[in-house]
């Protein structure tokens, strides 16, 4: 039913008009802008005739509501900057900005800690500090890193020493901030030397115990401060640094506290203490003496030898060991303490030569082939690092022996700065028109050449020494006989000068330190020995000892000397210590072979 009031009303209302309107269309084109210009048409057509008590809650609604308009247009730079705001704020309050950042920002410290007392450094305290343990060095510091940035309990604690607690922050960029931790002692507090036995200097950062929680490391100087119970007098410690033998001494609270430590490494050599020639190590004090290889009784003393490489990875052993069998040469590796055969002497016999590096040079005589067929003598080398054989060079011969025969001998071997340097000569009737030559060879058998030729019918001797490291001299006489004198430099071949010419003496064996920087050698002066050292040419030389009954045998390192007395006593020093008249440490009695190798200085245990 229609009532009046209804048609009334509906008479009032505008036509319908079906075309979108503005916001609509937009409406359609953007979600969005119907959203936000909904909110003003809700907003401007609020009745003007509202209560006047709501009007100022109105006025604030209508604030907000344009404001968040207005954030919601400009969303693209304010959502940024309100996150920034807001971390901001975070940051700023110590709580949350540690909170925060804690578990990605790290930071490091640097704790230092002193003895109260005395203000000397405390070594080996232990430093706690976010659930991180680490220990002072020799000067009392310890670095702790990765600490998560914010509050947190430093803890610097030791033995004999009372705990130190103390809250810290750590801040951004604290990296490296120090702290000075000053510990009061409940023991006494004494000092320890710690010396290198051989060479006499002291040593730095080596640890010195009383127990497991009550250490210390030496300074520079050699010194660690250790704490002694007040009720004790004197205690036992142990001492031990990187590459020395560990040892025990006596600490006590009066007087000076001194432990001598003794380099960690091993020394070869010959020995017949057990009345057979056995290879014997030992430490270098002579400590925990062992047989590496146990003779068998059947070994010469005149022909048994062991000579070392200057690294002194690698021996080789030239013995018989074995009755019925020929002597042979052996391979020792010094690192697993293994043997091995390499060469052996059927119907033939060894001539040492000695080492180049890590190659190993000597001569074969093949004792069945007569003198005037070829191949009867060979040099030749092995390779350590492989076990492979290498024949450098070989005689060569003609004819079917006298008269009309001549052959091949080689002799005069001598290693300079890793080059095989030897005579080659011929003998025999039929030695018209052949050469005899002063030869060069590298160790595997590469750049061979003659330094010099001589016409091998008009030569009548021909003879190599040793004159320095690095220069062998040669002397020729022809069959008229006329002398030469010609020596090697530097590779080549140059003539004597006459005040040089002095071949008829007796030179000393120059041996050559492993980095071929310097070499040490002795000489006889009125019955006793000077030992000396100098460059690699023996020039810039210094007498170290002067009247000694020892004598020069190889080098331990770059560092250590070896000397020998008496042919039974082998020791170790350095040069610093004989200069200054500390007499060598004693290694072992030893075995001397009868056989020696002067002239050979590239390797040790041959003189």
């Amino acid at each position: 039913m229609v009532t009046k009031d209804f048609l009334v009303t509906m008479a009032k209302k505008p036509p319908v008009d079906d075309t979108p309107t503005e916001p609509a269309r937009r409406a359609e084109e953007s979600p969005e802008v119907l959203a936000i210009e909904s909110i003003e048409i809700e907003s401007t057509e609020k009745p003007e005739t509202a209560k006047p008590a709501g009007l100022k809650s109105e006025t604030h609604h209508n604030m907000f509501v344009k404001f968040a308009q207005w954030y919601w247009r400009f969303k693209i730079y304010t959502l940024p900057v309100t996150v920034i705001v807001i971390l901001g704020v975070l940051l700023a309050i110590p709580v949350t900005r540690y909170a925060m950042t804690s578990w990605f920002w790290k930071e490091s410290i640097t704790v230092v800690a002193r003895d109260a007392s005395t203000q000397r450094p405390i070594s080996e305290a232990t430093v706690k500090i976010a659930g991180m343990t680490v220990k002072t060095d020799s000067i009392g510091l310890a670095k702790v890193e990765g600490i998560p940035v914010g509050p947190h309990e430093l803890v610097v604690e030791k033995a004999f020493y009372k705990t130190i607690s103390q809250q810290i922050t750590v801040e951004w960029f604290s990296r490296g901030k120090q702290y000075e931790q000053a510990a009061t002692a409940t023991g006494r507090q004494v000092q320890v030397r710690v010396d290198d036995r051989v060479s006499g200097g002291v040593l730095a950062n080596a640890l010195v115990s009383v127990t497991k929680d009550n250490q210390a490391r030496t300074n520079d100087k050699g010194l660690a401060t250790i704490i002694i119970p007040a009720d004790k007098q004197e205690v036992p410690v142990s001492v031990s640094a990187d590459n020395y033998l560990a040892t025990t001494a006596i600490a006590k609270q009066t007087g000076e506290n001194i432990a001598a430590l003794v380099p960690a490494g091993k020394m070869y050599f010959l020995s017949k203490q057990s009345g057979k020639i056995d290879v014997v190590k030992t430490n270098y004090d002579g400590s925990e003496r062992k047989v590496v290889v146990q003779g068998t009784g059947s070994e010469s003393d005149a022909t048994t030898s062991l000579l070392a490489s200057r690294d002194w990875k690698y021996l080789v052993l030239h013995a018989q060991r074995d009755g019925t069998k020929p002597e042979g040469l052996y391979l020792i590796n010094t690192q697993t303490d293994t043997m091995e055969l390499f060469d052996e002497a059927k119907d033939a016999s060894f001539t040492l030569v000695g080492w180049s590096g890590q190659r190993f040079i000597y001569q074969v005589t093949r004792d069945k082939i007569p003198e005037w067929q070829p191949k009867r003598e060979a040099l030749k080398s092995m390779n350590a690092a492989d076990k492979k054989l290498t024949t450098i060079d070989e005689t060569q011969a003609q004819g079917d022996g006298y008269p009309n025969g001549a052959y091949e001998r080689m002799n005069g071997f001598y290693i300079l700065d890793g080059v095989v340097t030897y005579l080659k000569r011929w003998f025999g009737a039929a030695v018209a028109g052949k050469v005899s030559n002063i030869m060069s060879v590298q160790p595997d058998g590469a750049q061979k050449k003659s330094l010099k030729t001589y016409a091998a019918d008009k030569l009548s001797s021909l003879e190599a020494k040793l004159y320095t490291p690095q220069e062998i001299h040669y002397q020729a006489y022809n069959t008229d006989g006329l002398r030469e004198n010609v020596m090697t430099i530097k590779g080549a071949i140059v003539p004597v000068p006459p005040a040089q010419q002095k071949f008829d003496l007796a030179y000393p064996t120059y041996l050559i330190s492993p980095d071929g920087a310097r070499s040490f050698w002795a000489e006889s002066r009125d019955g006793k020995n000077v030992l000396l050292v100098g460059d690699n040419d023996a020039k810039n030389k210094e007498e170290l000892i002067t009247k000694s009954e020892f004598t020069a045998y190889g080098w331990m390192t770059d560092i250590y000397l070896l000397l020998q007395k008496g042919n039974s006593e082998l020791f170790i020093t350095t040069k610093e210590q004989l200069k200054a008249g500390v007499a060598p440490l004693k290694v072992s009695d030893y075995h001397k072979p009868t056989i020696g190798f002067p002239g050979y200085g590239y390797g040790y245990g041959g003189q």
